[in-house]
Parts: structure tokens; C-alpha cells; sequence
């Protein structure tokens, strides 16, 4: 009985946000669909846990690496070893690399719309917070200043709230997430 609680608690769970950061990156080093450049594009800023940003950051080097020196990029891709320092991202990367894809041929690109959605959204969301946040702490400030910070702080509140908006309405147009 002790070792299967060992094992239990050994198996790692993996958050629904990582899901969707190890479906992007499952996507991008096998190469599939016709979103491999939006991918790329969107910048490690969107993968949030350290692994996935890191295998992230080594497969953008790697494939602009092979386009600059006008190689043709091999799928799935390879990173030479040596070029992941972290155990736990070789360990990710494996996983993916030897891991079964559930995606038949006609769902590639839809799945891969709703992964860059989801992505996404995720990153507007924790925009959104964080300018919640400052916005609570200058309302917080006010209480404490002079007539002339207060004007000060509602000027950097009412560009927040601005930035609020637009944030909302862009989370608003990706539509629903699935995780």
C-alpha cells in the first residue's frame, strides 16, 4: 500500500493552463497545421510556467536558427542536447516529442485556432488582473495623498481604466475558452 501512495503522490498534475502550453508546444515541434508561424509570433510572454517558456524560447531559437543559415526546418523538431539546461524542460520535451497526437489530419487547424485563442485569453486575463490590482492601489493611495497626488493618481487611474476596457473587449472577441 505505501508504494502506491509513493506513486500517487510522485505523478505530477498538470494545470489546465499548462495543457494548453504543452498542446502549443506539441504543436509547434511536430510541426502541424498552418499556425506554426502565429505560434512563433506570439512570444514566450504567453507561456507561464517555466518549463514551457523555456522549451518555448528553444524552439523559436532553433527554427529561426535553421532560417537563418536557409535549412529547411525537419519536423518534429530535434534540440541538440546541451541546449536545455533545465532537467525538468529535457524531461517535458521528451514527453512531448514521444507523446502520441490525438489530432486527426482535418482537426489540426481547428484545434490549433482554439489553442492560440486560449493562449490568449489567458495572457489578456492575467493583463486584466494586473491593472485591477494597480487600480486598487491607487484608489488605496488616494486616501493617503494631497489634492495634487490624488489628481496625480486619478489621472494614472483613468488611463488604466482605459487600458481595462480595451483589454476587456479584446478578451470579449476571443470568444469562449475551452480547457
Amino acid at each position: 500500500m505505501d508504494r502506491s501512495k509513493n506513486l500517487e503522490e510522485k505523478k505530477e498534475k498538470v494545470l489546465p493552463y499548462k495543457k494548453v502550453e504543452i498542446e502549443a508546444l506539441k504543436l509547434i515541434i511536430n510541426g502541424l497545421g498552418k499556425k506554426l508561424d502565429e505560434f512563433l509570433d506570439l512570444g514566450s510572454g504567453y507561456f507561464r510556467f517555466e518549463d514551457t517558456k523555456e522549451l518555448y524560447e528553444a524552439l523559436v531559437k532553433e527554427i529561426n536558427e535553421d532560417g537563418k543559415n536557409n535549412k529547411k526546418v525537419n519536423f518534429p523538431i530535434k534540440i541538440p542536447s546541451g541546449i536545455i539546461k533545465d532537467p525538468g524542460t529535457k524531461k517535458l520535451y521528451n514527453f512531448i516529442l514521444f507523446s502520441e497526437i490525438y489530432y486527426n489530419e482535418d482537426e489540426i487547424d481547428p484545434a490549433s485556432d482554439e489553442i492560440l485563442n486560449n493562449l490568449r485569453k489567458i495572457y489578456i486575463s492575467e493583463e486584466i488582473e494586473y491593472v485591477r490590482k494597480k487600480m486598487i492601489e491607487y484608489d488605496k493611495a488616494k486616501k493617503k495623498s494631497s489634492i495634487e497626488e490624488i489628481e496625480k493618481l486619478d489621472r494614472k487611474h483613468d488611463n488604466l481604466y482605459q487600458r481595462l476596457v480595451k483589454l476587456e473587449q479584446k478578451k470579449q472577441n476571443l470568444g469562449i475558452i475551452n480547457i
